[in-house]
């Protein structure tokens, strides 16, 4: 018997969760983002933050538009972690 796992690391396991719940209207909690990922959140934050597909709402972040899920998606699973902006 073959079995094969693969454990995430923190990079990894962030961007699923961000995959994840920004394919939902209410997006994600900022607060429970930072007591598990840390640092990453506001590095994604401010990787994020003059692109108009992102939209930080009081404690949540969230997607515009669920019509602008998949380019925002993408641009999520190609981030590498590094603070970046979008321009």
């Amino acid at each position: 018997t073959n079995s094969y796992e693969m454990e995430n690391d923190d990079l990894h396991e962030f961007k699923e969760t961000l995959f994840m719940g920004l394919r939902l209207k209410k997006g994600l909690d900022l607060d429970s983002l930072r007591s598990e990922f840390g640092d990453l959140v506001d590095l994604f934050l401010k990787h994020v933050e003059r692109d108009p597909l992102f939209v930080v709402d009081g404690d949540r972040l969230r997607l515009k538009s669920l019509d602008v899920s998949l380019t925002a998606l993408e641009k999520v699973v190609s981030w590498d972690g590094v603070r970046s902006t979008i321009r």
